[in-house]
């Protein structure tokens, strides 16, 4: 009896130990993610435009320091740098217009942002090391550890930028300062530094995420406005959509050729083969259009079985016709099995639409469905009988 209590409470420990080191594990796998910033190489633009938005941002704020601070020279006995808060105001404000105005650049926005930071320490490390001789360095550690609180970037470049400017400033800083000075500057930047790279991991973190979330609302809203466009059956564009294109076009004048494509009786087809059949003859004609036709002509579902094209650019009757050749060709070695070997035929009518033919949408769509219907009632199909 002892001896199955032991054994079970062994199995006990056995299992509580793989679960903490596979949560450890766990636990450090996600962190390691973090630090390569997965997220960030995902969602890539939505960085460059929180990052500039962030230059704006910061720009507002350098301005505002840099004014408050100039009214406090002029009531402060404290020792102040007047040089140094007007060098602020000017980098806030070239920091503002670069995020509002230099939309070229933003896809650089994170190098500029930490090209600006940069510049900043520098100029704290300029006052903390060579101007402030006989004090601490606290202009250097106020700002190491809050101007980079508002840039988004993969976290182990933000913290290699920390540990490289501490790196120099502690090289420069020993060659010049000595004594308690010096021994005072080592500990508060080195406590400072850790305080810094701890409080961007926490900082990041959140940013991070909230990139996430965007992104991912980013994408859904991209699907649904997608899918809003899309004939669900075909997979090309809608009534609606395409329809809303072709008037932009002809409204803009993009002279080209309009096309109404009609399946020959589609009835029977559902009737003899069932509906199934019927939903996989759309989709061969959808296919079709689409291999006869460019990737900018917009090729729509008008409904049931009419399909409408127009195609920007396409100025005689020959490249129209072309099209409709290859059409043809594709539905006839594309057979369905299960339609016997019958091939499915269709009607077209097509108008050039140019400068000697200047009609509105609705006046060309008719135009064409008179054609179409004409077509389809004298059995001109390129040879092929209509029955």
């Amino acid at each position: 009896m002892g001896a199955w209590i032991f054994f079970c409470i062994g199995q006990w420990f056995q299992r509580l130990k793989f679960r903490i080191y596979g949560e450890a594990m766990s636990n450090w796998k996600q962190f390691l993610k973090f630090l390569r910033g997965e997220a960030i190489d995902k969602y890539k633009s939505v960085l460059q435009d929180r990052n500039a938005k962030a230059l704006r941002i910061m720009g507002v704020i350098d301005v505002i320091l840099a004014v408050s601070l100039l009214a406090l020279c002029q009531f402060s006995k404290m020792e102040t740098f007047p040089g140094f808060y007007m060098f602020l105001m000017a980098m806030g404000v070239i920091t503002y217009l670069m995020g509002k105005y230099m939309k070229k650049l933003m896809r650089f926005s994170t190098f500029i942002f930490y090209l600006i930071v940069e510049i900043y320490l520098g100029a704290g490390m300029y006052i903390s090391v060579f101007l402030r001789k006989d004090s601490f360095s606290i202009t250097f550690i106020v700002l190491l550890c809050t101007t980079l609180l508002v840039i988004v970037d993969k976290p182990f470049k933000v913290f290699a930028f920390i540990l490289l400017n501490l790196a120099a400033f502690i090289v420069i800083d020993m060659n010049v300062k000595t004594g308690y000075v010096l021994e005072m500057d080592l500990y508060y930047t080195t406590a400072f530094g850790i305080m810094a790279t701890v409080l961007n991991l926490f900082t990041l973190q959140e940013h991070i995420s909230s990139i996430e979330a965007i992104g991912r609302l980013e994408e859904y809203s991209k699907k649904v406005e997608l899918k809003s466009r899309i004939d669900q059956l075909t997979g090309i564009l809608n009534r609606g959509y395409g329809e809303e294109s072709m008037r932009n076009h002809i409204e803009a004048k993009d002279y080209g050729m309009f096309y109404i494509i009609d399946a020959d009786k589609f009835k029977r087809i559902n009737d003899t083969f069932g509906h199934a059949v019927g939903d996989k003859a759309l989709e061969t004609i959808a296919e079709g259009l689409q291999k006869s036709f460019r990737k900018n002509d917009i090729i729509t579902r008008m409904g049931g079985d009419e399909f409408a094209v127009f195609a920007p650019g396409i100025t005689t009757d020959k490249e129209g016709d072309a099209c409709i050749v290859r059409l043809r060709k594709y539905l006839s070695d594309n057979k369905l099995p299960e339609m016997m070997g019958e091939t499915i035929r269709i009607s077209v009518g097509q108008t050039l639409y140019n400068e000697d033919n200047p009609l509105s949408f609705e006046e060309i769509y008719t135009k064409t469905d008179a054609k179409m219907y004409l077509n389809k009632l004298s059995l001109r199909h390129g040879g092929i009988d209509n029955e």
